[in-house]
């Protein structure tokens, strides 16, 4: 395992991705999302701050709906453009809803962008998939997702500087209200769960933020256990009701079908958050 990555490594962080870095079903500012890597930017700054050096840098080219080759392709050249410290480079859960695509591909192309950052003196941040069992689209995925987290374990351990949220072991993410309605984006609680458990991954305890106010819908995490333990209370005894799941169909799987059989994606004409990069502060 690597060392953990020092605050002077936190100085310009740049993720990439789909809907999931890009942070939906988490509500920020100026309508908007939030997510896991603006969180995780903020402790950054929060460690940065601590230690005397600046805010940390950071940019967000994510775009929901985006395949792997495209974010290699396309968001990953910009990415190191900016000269980066640190990337997040998360995605393939959109390639492995489609019926033609296998995880040992999307490794191959996942460690290609492994190889280009670090070539280009960045440490980068891999995320293994959660352990959907229990229902929605990415729950049909469970088995190529395992043989990809598979991959992505071992290419972290072929490279040095390359660090993997262990998002499959949150236990916090194994409950229903970690997750929107739509049963694949986690909720603004779910974001700040994973976005410990990546500061975790990095090396670093979680940083105490008890004066951070909590945002719209977020509850109290644990902060007793070790992050991969925290479940706020009354997650673990929640389920779906049957009007849940029909709403569910109705609400997003059919129009998720649809879009697909006329070869449209969530992110047509929506265009990066953040490009380019930004001081954030600590919250």
């Amino acid at each position: 395992m690597p060392a953990a990555l020092p605050a002077e490594a936190m100085a310009r962080y740049v993720a990439i991705g789909d809907s999931f870095s890009e942070g939906l079903m988490d509500p920020g500012a100026n309508g908007r999302f939030r997510g896991w890597t603006d969180r995780l930017a903020a402790k950054f700054s929060g460690i940065r701050t601590q230690a005397g050096l600046p805010e940390t840098q950071y940019a967000n080219l994510a775009i929901r709906g985006k395949l792997l080759a495209p974010i290699i392709e396309e968001q990953l050249p910009r990415a190191l453009e900016l000269e980066p410290t640190v990337v997040s480079l998360v995605g393939g859960g959109n390639d492995l809803l489609r019926p033609k695509s296998t995880p040992d591909r999307l490794a191959a192309l996942l460690e290609s962008g492994v190889q280009q950052c670090l070539q280009a003196g960045a440490a980068v941040i891999l995320c293994t998939s959660s352990n959907a069992a229990d229902g929605g689209l990415i729950e049909k995925t469970r088995g190529p997702n395992a043989i990809l987290n598979s991959h992505i374990w071992s290419i972290a351990r072929r490279y040095p500087n390359v660090f993997v949220i262990d998002q499959w072991g949150l236990a916090a993410l194994r409950t229903w209200p970690a997750w929107a309605a739509d049963r694949i984006h986690l909720t603004p609680t779910g974001h700040e769960v994973l976005s410990r458990g990546a500061l975790n991954a990095l090396g670093w305890e979680f940083v105490p933020d008890h004066e951070r106010t909590l945002g719209p819908g977020e509850v109290p995490i644990p902060t007793d256990v070790p992050v991969w333990q925290a479940v706020p209370e009354g997650w673990a005894e929640t389920e779906p009701t049957w009007q849940d799941d029909l709403a569910w169909v109705r609400r997003d799987f059919l129009p998720w079908v649809g879009r697909h059989l006329r070869g449209r994606s969530s992110g047509d004409r929506i265009s990066a958050k953040r490009p380019e990069l930004l001081s954030i502060s600590a919250y």
